[in-house]
């Protein structure tokens, strides 16, 4: 995995996503949030996962367009406000 990690940094054309323990993603106990999308959502660890993506491939992302008409129409769950479903909670 080492060696991949080193590969794809130097090849260029790659975002590395580190993750040292995948065990983390299932047990922690960092609250998951449901979403009327039906998406479960966890903040803390989405923030902790962003962080080292930004950290280790700052250069790539920065030179991404980005553009600006778009920035915060996305909702919580990653969905545009445009296509979600009004909130229907469930029956009972």
């Amino acid at each position: 995995m080492t060696m991949l990690t080193h590969w794809a940094k130097e090849d260029g054309n790659w975002l590395l996503l580190k993750v040292p323990r995948a065990s983390d993603f299932v047990d922690n106990a960092t609250p998951a949030l449901w979403h009327p999308s039906g998406a479960y959502v966890q903040p803390e660890m989405a923030l902790d996962v962003l962080n080292d993506l930004r950290e280790v491939n700052r250069e790539k992302l920065e030179a991404i367009p980005v553009d600006m008409s778009l920035y915060g129409k996305y909702n919580v769950a990653g969905l545009h406000d445009v296509y979600d479903a009004p909130y229907q909670p469930l029956p009972g």
